[in-house]
């Protein structure tokens, strides 16, 4: 399971949360926040949308105050509400307006004309139709980072242009192969 630098850096201030000795002082040593937790994971056949299998993922609180574990779970809410009111955070691709997609696409396809024109004018020169599509999208590697670009740019985050870029990336590959290959047949 795939989880973000967000979930991390919960995950932490909850680690260091739970360290924190019933005084609120904070520890010596950051690192003692992980002997008080435990994971332990359960095939129960009941969690398979969240993970392969079918696995719970249980976390135990060895904190030798039970105020531990009011603390974690105080400080995780702060972290989790800091987070909310960040007005930096990303937008969500259902808020983007029909402008911004609209570019988007016009910038998208301009990959796809770039991959297109740089495989067909070379793909006389390769042994195989796959070294011509490998060389346009080498070629043609700044219009993808463009679009990325365009896409933060918007607002948006860089978790989300990555994977719209990869998904351009690979429909133009897909695209591609066919026409080189009747190309390379004479077609």
């Amino acid at each position: 399971m795939k989880t973000s630098p967000r979930f991390h850096n919960n995950i932490a201030a909850l680690l260091m949360c739970a360290a924190l000795p019933a005084s609120g002082s904070a520890p010596a040593d950051p690192a003692a926040a992980a002997t008080f937790l435990s994971f332990e994971t359960r095939i129960d056949g009941r969690c398979h949308n969240l993970s392969e299998g079918g696995k719970l993922a249980v976390m135990h609180n060895k904190h030798p105050t039970k105020a531990g574990l009011a603390l974690a779970m105080l400080c995780l809410s702060i972290v989790a509400s800091a987070e909310a009111e960040d007005p930096q955070a990303a937008r969500s691709p259902g808020d983007m307006s029909v402008e911004e997609r609209m570019t988007m696409m016009r910038t998208a396809s301009l990959y796809d004309n770039c991959i297109y024109s740089q495989a067909i004018a070379k793909v006389g020169e390769f042994a195989d139709i796959r070294q011509a599509a490998d060389f346009a999208m080498g070629e043609c590697r700044s219009k993808l980072t463009d679009l990325e670009s365009t896409i933060t740019g918007m607002g948006f985050g860089a978790d989300y242009a990555t994977a719209f870029a990869h998904r351009i990336r690979n429909r133009a590959a897909r695209k591609i192969l066919p026409e080189l290959a009747v190309r390379k047949a004479g077609g």
